[in-house]
């Protein structure tokens, strides 16, 4: 069984070549959008960033680091999102022996926080309606129950929440065996409260494309929390 979560881990960790597989730690981290992945894959390893005056650091600086830039040396491959049953095909002897762990996040706030992320500093200024009703017929991202299977088994070892970060980085951390280490702020995207993005129309789509993850993380619309709808922490028997 599988259960989510209520974390740094140690340098030298190397990732693969198409997938965030931490071979020398023994680690796969499922990287799923807008889940704090960036922060994660830095401290695994995955990201090395320096500063203006090519020092190494730890501190994210969008200015610098977002996108394809000099200031982050990027060892993750070209696959970041795969899916768990993607990974699994991959490398199927490094998915059974090594700690599996992923995060998930309320969904009406994780596609608020990717609009922020696509289109900040967007001068047409593309209303957030607009986007996601186009967003609903592109289906752009992969759905937290993809971490299960057809038969409703999870893939991976661990589940932890977006809205206990540093706390369920702490607990997979421990359940893999590896040092603790404080995580990196990367990658935000900054903007209006879900209450000012969300109309009736659109809390539908979310709703809807993703009822599965609603249902079985227990997710609500509110301020973007989790509800206490599943156990506090998920680990594997």
């Amino acid at each position: 069984m599988c259960m989510p979560g209520t974390g740094g881990c140690g340098a030298g960790v190397l990732a693969s070549g198409r997938d965030m597989i931490c071979h020398r730690q023994r680690i796969v981290f499922v990287h799923l959008r807008r889940t704090a992945g960036n922060s994660i894959e830095s401290a695994l390893g995955g990201i090395v960033l320096f500063d203006r005056w090519f020092r190494r650091t730890d501190m994210w600086d969008n200015r610098l680091h977002r996108g394809r830039s000099w200031y982050k040396r990027d060892r993750r491959g070209h696959r970041i999102h795969a899916t768990a049953a993607e990974i699994r095909a991959s490398y199927p002897r490094e998915f059974t022996r090594y700690f599996r762990f992923a995060f998930v996040r309320n969904p009406w706030e994780q596609m608020a926080s990717l609009y922020h992320r696509l289109h900040s500093g967007d001068p047409r200024g593309t209303g957030f309606g607009d986007w996601l009703r186009r967003f609903d017929l592109e289906r752009g991202t992969v759905p937290q129950a993809s971490l299960f299977d057809d038969d409703g088994r999870c893939l991976v070892d661990f589940i932890g929440r977006f809205e206990h970060l540093q706390q369920d980085f702490d607990a997979a951390c421990d359940l893999a065996g590896i040092p603790r280490r404080q995580l990196p702020r990367t990658n935000h995207a900054a903007g209006p409260k879900l209450g000012e993005l969300y109309d009736a129309a659109s809390l539908r789509i979310v709703e809807r494309l993703y009822a599965d993850d609603i249902a079985r993380f227990g997710y609500a619309f509110s301020d973007g929390r989790g509800q206490a709808a599943v156990p506090r922490m998920m680990q594997a028997a």
